[in-house]
């Protein structure tokens, strides 16, 4: 914490200013708000969190979420702007571990704010929330305080509290470790995060496509698809850190997209009901919110599903009304059922892990197909309307980065992603498999999305090209 006087020494000024004034009020809760980092969180960025999330040995162990890599990918790419070395890299991030939990926080005071917890003799708020900006200063303070290069020689702990400062100067080296992974592990990317176009495609019943089509121009880091019931197809879009609701009519035609979240969401899940409600799900600071569109039109508003912190999210919902909520939290995932009467079960752990990336779809018998990613096999676990459990098996050998589902008359499709191209095989409603597919050879593919019209068997794809 870069605090010339420690936390206990300003609460004590603070406490005997309001003596002062006249006594000791008690003053509004006021809870951090994590700003988020340019570009936001993307699907991506859960998977490489999801991989940290037991291989870290600090504090970040089982709390780091796509948001914090963003950030991490941020301090990268400026240290990397700077021409300075990996070890810059791992300094700045092993601060930001200690200071903020690699956060953008805004603690609603003139103070300490953040990824590093500048005061303000560092700069405007502004600037100090803004990381680019607050990692060149940090950076700048750094080469400074080390005349001649000398930093990249001492210990990384020794480095972090010269520049900071700090009352607790013992608190950075036992994460310098973790700070060195997360770094070398985001070294390697030639760029930021993943954005990109979105193309919408078809499959019938019968097996045809229609051929991709663009969907979104972008800049867009991820997508979600729900497929009504009326043969309309919602597709959620991320840009910026704000979710876009476009839905395609079951005449074809697009109403055109509109802002369902001001954000900042670092992912997006969706689902539609049998009465054409719309479910729609976001990951904000680890945290599940789920806003439900009626049929109407009207929204109920978000609300806090899972305190987190969350790495990833999946959403289905069952011919009768139940819907399912899929998380991803330490490598683990837990399943949430909320009742039609909107009462919920309380999450229960359905895979131990470690999983990278998860996927949901509900059949038409009421079942619920779980997808896991782990080690690039695609394994799937069905929970059948009685709430028994197949047992997860391995439906992909990979090697698979991205997963996506949707299920219909015709049984469970599995989307797949390797080497950018995408592939597609059904799970007939007998158990038998047509075995993987290609339907996108495109070579560049990084996200895919999936939904399928339960009356018509129409399945609606949507892949991503930067």
């Amino acid at each position: 914490m870069h605090h010339k006087n420690s936390f206990v020494q300003r609460l004590v000024l603070l406490l005997a200013t309001l003596v002062c004034v006249g006594g000791i009020h008690v003053l509004p809760a006021h809870a951090d708000t994590d700003l988020g980092c340019p570009g936001g969180a993307t699907s991506a960025d859960g998977a490489i969190a999801a991989e940290f999330s037991r291989q870290l040995t600090g504090k970040m162990r089982g709390a780091i979420w796509a948001g914090n890599i963003a950030c991490a990918r941020v301090i990268v790419q400026t240290t990397k702007s700077r021409n300075l070395s990996l070890r810059a890299a791992s300094i700045a991030i092993t601060t930001a571990i200690v200071e903020s939990s690699i956060r953008n926080l805004d603690y609603g005071d003139s103070s300490s704010v953040g990824l590093y917890q500048q005061i303000a003799d560092w700069g405007s708020f502004a600037q100090r929330t803004n990381p680019v900006w607050a990692t060149n200063a940090f950076l700048g303070a750094m080469l400074e305080s080390y005349p001649g290069g000398s930093w990249a020689g001492r210990p990384i702990g020794e480095v972090c509290q010269t520049v900071q400062r700090s009352g607790y100067p013992e608190r950075y080296q036992p994460e310098a470790a973790d700070g060195i992974r997360i770094a070398t592990r985001l070294w390697g990317e030639s760029s930021g995060p993943r954005v990109g176009r979105v193309f919408w495609n078809m499959r019938s019943p019968s097996g045809a496509w229609t051929g991709a089509r663009v969907s979104d121009q972008g800049p867009v880091g991820s997508v979600a698809y729900a497929a009504g019931p009326d043969g309309s197809l919602h597709q959620f879009t991320l840009a910026g850190g704000r979710v876009h609701l476009n839905t395609r009519r079951a005449d074809g035609s697009w109403t055109g997209a509109r802002v369902t979240d001001q954000g900042p969401v670092s992912a997006v899940a969706a689902a539609a009901g049998p009465g054409g409600e719309v479910y729609q799900l976001t990951l904000a600071g680890g945290r599940v919110h789920l806003n439900i569109r009626r049929a109407d039109g009207s929204w109920t508003g978000a609300r806090v599903t899972d305190q987190g912190p969350v790495s990833a999210v999946a959403a289905a919902v069952a011919p009768n009304g139940f819907f399912f909520q899929m998380t991803l939290t330490g490598g683990r995932v837990h399943v949430n059922i909320r009742h039609p009467n909107g009462a919920w079960d309380g999450a229960k752990v359905t895979d131990q892990g470690p999983v990278s990336a998860i996927a949901a779809a509900a059949g038409v018998n009421n079942e619920l197909h779980q997808l896991t990613l782990a080690g690039g096999k695609v394994h799937l676990n069905t929970r059948h309307g009685n709430g028994a459990w197949s047992g997860a098996r391995v439906t992909d050998q990979g090697p698979v980065s991205a997963v996506a589902a949707a299920a219909g008359p015709q049984g469970l499709h599995q989307i797949t992603l390797s080497a950018g191209r995408a592939f597609h095989n059904l799970r007939r409603t007998d158990g038998s498999w047509t075995g993987a597919r290609i339907f996108d050879d495109n070579g560049h593919l990084f996200a895919i999305a999936a939904g399928c019209n339960i009356s018509s068997g129409n399945l609606h794809i949507a892949t991503m090209t930067p």
